[in-house]
C-alpha cells in the first residue's frame, strides 16, 4: 500500500485533542439537565482486579486506590441521606460458554489470566469500600451494570430517576453503564474524582464523551 493510499484510508483528525479535553464540563447538550428527586448511587467494580491494577500491570499506578478513597469519602453524606447504594463486581465464570467473548480478548499464551480471574477473592469489594448490610451487591458478566442483572428492576422499586455513577474503569464498565442508563432515560452524574482508569488518555476521553452525550461530569464537591 502506497503512502498516498494509507493517507486516504486512515482518518487523521484535524482537531486539537488537548483543547477538547480542557472543555470537559462545557457541553451545551446538558444545559437543561436538572437532577430528579430520586437518586441512587452505583459503585462499579471496585475490586482488586481494578483497584490494585491486577489486570493491568502496566497501568497508571495508584489511580485505583485514589478512586476508592474518593468514593469512601463521597459515600459519607450519601449514607446520611439514606440513598440507595448499589455495588457491582465481576461474576466468577465456570465454563467457556460463560466466559464467552472474554475468551477472544486474550491470546492463547495469556489464557492463564482468565483462569486467575476466576479467583473469587479478586472480585471482592476492597475493604475501604466494604458494603453495608443494607447495600446491594450485583454480580455482572459484561461491562454494563445493566446487562444480565436485576439493576433496572431494583431502580424501579426505588423509583430512581437519577444515577450517580462511580467506580472503574472510566472508559470501560463505567462508560458502558452510563450509556445504558442514558438509553433507559435515567439522568446520570459522574463525579470526576470518583472514577478512574488504567490509562489516562482513555479516562479523559471517556469523561469528555460522557459529558457531551450521556451525562453530567462534575467535580465531587458539586
Amino acid at each position: 500500500m502506497s503512502a498516498e493510499s494509507q493517507e486516504r484510508k486512515f482518518y487523521r483528525p484535524s482537531i486539537d485533542p488537548d483543547r477538547d479535553l480542557r472543555r470537559v464540563g462545557a457541553s451545551n447538550t446538558k444545559r437543561n439537565l436538572k437532577l430528579g428527586p430520586n437518586v441512587a448511587v452505583l459503585v462499579i467494580d471496585m475490586s482488586p482486579i481494578f483497584v490494585d491494577e491486577w489486570l493491568f500491570p502496566n497501568a497508571d499506578k495508584g489511580v485505583g486506590v485514589a478512586c476508592a478513597n474518593a468514593i469512601r469519602d463521597f459515600l459519607i453524606p450519601i449514607r446520611e441521606l439514606k440513598l440507595p447504594v448499589i455495588y457491582t463486581t465481576g461474576y466468577v465464570f465456570r465454563t467457556e460458554a460463560e466466559n464467552g467473548a472474554w475468551m477472544y480478548r486474550f491470546p492463547p499464551e495469556q489464557r492463564h489470566r482468565i483462569a486467575a480471574m476466576d479467583n473469587p477473592q479478586l472480585h471482592e469489594i476492597v475493604p475501604v469500600l466494604e458494603p453495608r448490610n443494607d447495600d446491594l451487591v450485583l454480580l455482572k458478566e459484561k461491562p454494563s451494570a445493566f446487562f444480565g442483572t436485576q439493576l433496572q428492576s431494583i431502580l424501579n422499586h426505588h423509583r430512581t430517576d437519577t444515577l450517580v455513577i462511580t467506580g472503574m474503569s472510566t472508559s470501560g464498565c463505567v462508560r458502558a453503564t452510563v450509556v445504558d442508563a442514558f438509553s433507559l432515560n435515567y439522568k446520570c452524574v459522574i463525579p470526576i474524582e470518583c472514577v478512574a482508569d488504567s490509562r489516562r488518555a482513555s479516562h479523559e476521553i471517556a469523561l469528555y464523551d460522557m459529558d457531551a452525550m450521556n451525562g453530567d461530569v462534575r467535580p465531587v464537591d458539586d
